[in-house]
């Protein structure tokens, strides 16, 4: 059974067990100050390359505040179950104030820095709800690192996504890195979702694999200009589910991490 938990840890595609695969998946656009082009698409696409994953989608596009926080406290509770993989996706403006990222709903009013707690969305609540949860994996992915379009009001607010801690069995990856803007793109999809949706695509591929892939990607896509940002603490979770006595999870490991915390007592074992 641990054979088979590690595997759908590590694989998104595996059809070893069947575990609960949930995702929530919000666009934000028509905003009244600098609305975007892409996201609505973008949070169209990913929710149908989902559903063709195996995913129980729910989609959010243009949402409000109570929409989002209706959402993902639906989200939480539907993750509290065994055998649960999940997935939150969100494309729109997000706004890093006092190293926390806020993502904004539609109809948000900001004029200023204190008002982006009581009108934006703290991205530390989707991740407290994955955490509480206590599932086998969560994925984050934030393609919210657009410019602050409220940045004359601001004083402390920076470009990009701020970096934060990854709760255990989770793994986040941001459009772009702190400090960093996200392009929005000149085609149906902006170019963070649009390179992502082609590793997601590709069967047979960890999840490490389509998030190193994806920014890869991207980097060679913007000119280098765009590094995509990774936060993981996928070996701990590895870890915390493989039979450490088991011979086939131990390569594995070491394909997966091979200056790894285990990897140097599994050559030993090996030998």
């Amino acid at each position: 059974m641990k054979t088979l938990i590690v595997l759908a840890l590590l694989m998104m595609y595996t059809t070893a067990i069947a575990e609960k695969r949930i995702a929530l998946v919000i666009g934000n656009a028509t905003y009244k100050t600098a609305p975007l082009k892409n996201p609505v698409n973008d949070a169209s696409s990913i929710a149908r390359a989902l559903s063709q994953l195996g995913f129980k989608v729910t989609t959010k596009l243009n949402a409000n505040k109570r929409t989002m926080k209706t959402a993902i406290s639906q989200f939480g509770k539907a993750l509290a179950q065994p055998n649960t993989v999940g997935l939150f996706y969100f494309a729109g403006h997000g706004i890093q104030v006092k190293n926390r990222n806020y993502l904004i709903p539609i109809h948000a009013v900001i004029d200023g820095e204190a008002d982006v707690e009581f009108e934006g969305i703290d991205a530390g609540r989707i991740l407290g709800q994955m955490d509480n949860a206590g599932n086998n994996l969560n994925l984050v992915i934030l393609d919210a690192c657009r410019d602050n379009p409220f940045g004359g009001s601001f004083r402390s607010a920076k470009r990009g996504l701020a970096r934060v801690n990854v709760p255990k069995g989770s793994m986040i990856l941001y459009a772009a890195s702190p400090g960093e803007r996200a392009a929005d793109g000149t085609g149906k999809n902006s170019i963070f979702t649009k390179n992502l949706l082609n590793k997601l695509k590709q069967p047979g591929l960890t999840v490490d694999q389509v998030f190193k892939q994806t920014a890869s990607a991207v980097y060679i896509d913007t000119a280098k200009k765009q590094p995509v940002l990774i936060s993981s603490n996928a070996e701990d979770t590895f870890i915390q589910y493989m039979d450490q006595d088991d011979p086939s999870q131990m390569r594995l490991y070491l394909q997966q991490y091979p200056a790894g915390k285990l990897s140097a007592l599994f050559k030993l074992k090996s030998k």
